[in-house]
């Protein structure tokens, strides 16, 4: 509403006042005056303005009556009165500070997937139709017909035993943060050093990780610190403050932000994890400490984790009593069990991964094999590849007979030593798997799960199984963080002849513990990357979707992968979408519209409830 519109507003208070109103007749504008972005405060003076002067004027009780029954109000404390918390507040701000073109821009994001959550497809947006979705969400704000909710939160193994809260925030909730952000993305972008490498601007992504600098310096040292609970430390109103003062965002759009952040958080602190906005908004909580050190030191920052040069221990120990003092002036705190400083020697050997190790030696024999081959001395190859484990036989169809190239020869040393790292990988991740069950290697669980991560993914590689069953159970049951990657290595499997994988989903679904909504999440996920759909599989998924304990995203990813084997019907696809969040019933539509996968009409005796157990979601046949 434009400035003559509140003065309308106004006026019409002051008349209801005048005239002894009532009810309805105050709240009318009352409302409408809330809704458009004056505060409590603001309503309570002029309320009281009214007041004195009809004091020190006619001193007419009816007026004076009438002013009190506004203020109660205005307070909350009457049958009409109005609500002030941060939801309806962030509505009235929002409506005021955001237009259309704003977040018909913002649409693109907003679409993104959770990288907390089991994976989505991103989809392509029409800006036709954004237009008419940000006109809705406008009007519905301004109009308080429709407010900022609470967003809903899955807990996601950070550890072996702590969890990290992975946000799903309603579509406009999400449409209108990713808006209020851009309009500070590029100037954040322009200001950040080059020191960070990510997050910075969404239109930046990183293009070189942390190591490529650090491998850089000539330090004998390599100091690193991290953030403790970052995300779920930020504080609201501060990270408002920051976005005004340094960023040039307007100030009632930066109250705006603040209510908005605490309507969906139910907090004045944290940031909302997994979309992928949060991670620019956490840059800019760090701009006052990248800019002081940028000042001060060298440094690289990826996300929360800081690295810095130092060639003594002692100088390690400045620079991190340097960072403690700046993160605290924001009221963060660094992670003593994650900060440490290290020997350049331990940096460099925890950054190897099987991959490294391969690609190092396909360099190695390309560039003596190059050398060697310009100077024609065979000599100095042959002694090379003879140390490689190359057989004589191979040695002499190379120099000799020249019935194999030199790249026939390196592709089967590289090949050879592939294979055995899968089976180094895969031995250890047994015996892990043994000493998880036997309870010896519950001491070491964060080295475990290092290795085992680094591991899995290697081994979804081997064209072969490597492991089955009974390494994967107990490795899920001590280190949850590993599912994500335990659901890479299944899908990676040639169903057609590893029944076992199904197997596995299967005796997962139906164990499905409620506390473990996420892992059961994942695994039902883990059934869309499978080609097998054995009445086992399709009967688990159809449970666990009538499962109304199960939890609302343990659920929906069980009708996705349901409908991509061709098992859902419509009467239990209604039943469950309509039973889902706002939130995360959005995520749903958007996972099957790009997946282009639907219900059947048809309902068969599998997917049919039993009728002597009837389902307890009601609208679920």
């Amino acid at each position: 509403m434009s400035l003559p519109a509140i003065r309308t507003a106004l006026d019409l208070l002051a008349e209801q006042v005048l005239a002894g109103g009532e009810g309805e007749a105050l709240v009318l504008p009352l409302h409408a005056l809330q809704a458009r972005g004056l505060t409590r405060e603001d309503l309570t003076v002029h309320l009281e303005r009214l007041r004195a002067i009809n004091e020190v004027g006619p001193d007419d009780e009816v007026v004076e009556d009438a002013c009190q029954r506004a203020l109660e109000i205005v307070e909350g404390r009457s049958p009409h009165g109005l609500i002030w918390d941060a939801a309806h507040t962030a509505a009235a701000l929002i409506s005021q500070t955001l237009g259309v073109p704003e977040i018909v821009a913002a649409l693109p994001y907003a679409v993104e997937p959770s990288d907390l959550l089991p994976p989505r497809p991103a989809v392509a947006t029409d800006e036709a139709g954004a237009r008419g979705i940000a006109e809705r969400i406008i009007s519905d704000l301004a109009n308080l017909a429709s407010v900022p909710t609470r967003a809903d939160v899955y807990r996601a193994p950070k550890s072996s035993f702590t969890t990290r809260p992975a946000a799903l925030l309603s579509f406009p909730d999400r449409l209108v943060l990713e808006a209020l952000t851009l309009s500070v993305e590029g100037r954040l972008d322009s200001l950040l050093p080059a020191e960070v490498l990510w997050p910075r601007g969404r239109s930046r992504r990183p293009n070189e990780s942390p190591s490529e600098t650090v491998l850089g310096w000539t330090s004998r040292y390599v100091v690193k610190a991290d953030v403790s609970h970052f995300y779920e430390s930020i504080e609201h109103s501060t990270l408002a403050t920051l976005l005004v003062r340094r960023l040039g965002m307007p100030v009632l759009r930066g109250r705006a932000f603040e209510a908005l952040l605490d309507a969906v958080m139910g907090s004045s602190r944290g940031l909302p994890q997994g979309p992928p906005v949060s991670d620019v908004l956490s840059s800019a909580y760090l701009l006052p400490v990248d800019l002081a050190l940028a000042a001060t030191t060298p440094y690289v920052r990826f996300a929360d984790d800081l690295f810095f040069p130092a060639e003594t221990l002692g100088d390690g120990r400045r620079i991190l009593r340097h960072v403690e003092h700046l993160a605290s002036d924001v009221g963060l705190a660094l992670n003593s069990a994650k900060t440490l400083v290290m020997r350049r020697e331990t940096y460099e050997e925890g950054l190897r991964t099987p991959e490294d190790d391969l690609s190092d030696l396909n360099e190695l024999i390309t560039n003596a094999a190059a050398v060697t081959m310009a100077l024609g001395d065979p000599g100095e190859i042959t002694g090379l590849l003879q140390d490689l484990g190359v057989s004589e036989e191979q040695l002499w169809g190379l120099f000799y007979h020249q019935t194999l190239t030199l790249e026939d020869v390196m592709s089967g040393v590289v090949d050879e030593r592939r294979e055995m790292l899968f089976d180094k990988y895969a031995g250890y991740l047994r015996a892990a798997a043994d000493m998880l069950e036997s309870g010896a290697g519950h001491g070491h669980l964060d080295l475990v799960e290092k290795i085992a991560r680094e591991g899995l993914s290697f081994l979804a590689t081997s064209p072969t199984d490597r492991l089955d069953a009974r390494q994967l159970a107990p490795l899920q049951r001590w280190l949850p963080t590993l599912v994500p990657r335990i659901v890479e290595y299944l899908g990676s499997r040639d169903t057609g002849s590893h029944e076992w994988v199904t197997a596995y989903i299967v005796a997962r679904l139906v164990t499905n513990v409620r506390d473990q909504e996420w892992e059961t999440a994942w695994l039902a996920y883990a059934a869309t990357l499978i080609q097998d759909h054995s009445e086992e599989l399709l009967a688990a998924l159809a449970a666990l979707c009538r499962d109304s304990s199960a939890g609302g995203l343990a659920r929906a990813e069980a009708l996705r992968a349901l409908a991509h084997h061709g098992g859902a019907y419509e009467e239990l696809w209604m039943g469950i979408v309509d039973s889902l969040s706002p939130a995360l019933r959005m995520e749903h539509q958007i996972a099957v519209a790009a997946a282009g996968i639907a219900p059947r009409r048809s309902l068969t005796p599998l997917e049919a409830p039993p009728s002597e157990d009837p389902p307890r979601d009601g609208p679920i046949q």
